[in-house]
């Protein structure tokens, strides 16, 4: 009788069982549904943040080729300077040759004046 109880218990459990059962169904139907709606939502972000580092990218490499290409004229102007900067020490050097030999006329000029002077 115990084992006829049991079964009388199962068989009057089955309709909440099934209506239950139905529920986590539903339940599962809907967070499928939501889940695919994330998903969606998720994928749109990921693409859109995808486009904004590959803009990011590209606006980072024209920035270090404007840089290089900066540099590289940098580097031309300098070897530029530099080379004026040796032709007007060697222009200063000779100059500085030519003030001494005009101080030692004026020194020489000066002499002959008072020789000339004297006589």
């Amino acid at each position: 009788m115990a084992e006829e109880d049991r079964r009388e218990q199962v068989l009057q459990a089955l309709p909440q069982a099934e209506e239950t059962l139905k529920e986590l169904d539903e339940a599962g139907k809907k967070l499928a549904e939501a889940l695919a709606g994330k998903m969606v939502q998720m994928e749109a972000r990921y693409s859109r943040a995808n486009r904004g580092t590959e803009e990011l990218l590209r606006i980072s490499s024209d920035a270090a080729e404007a840089v290089r290409e900066v540099c590289v004229q940098s580097d031309e102007q300098s070897s530029k300077i530099l080379v004026e900067m040796d032709l007007l020490e060697h222009e200063l050097g000779r100059l500085e040759h030519v003030a001494e030999k005009v101080q030692s006329l004026h020194k020489l000029t000066k002499a002959l004046e008072a020789v000339a002077d004297s006589l």
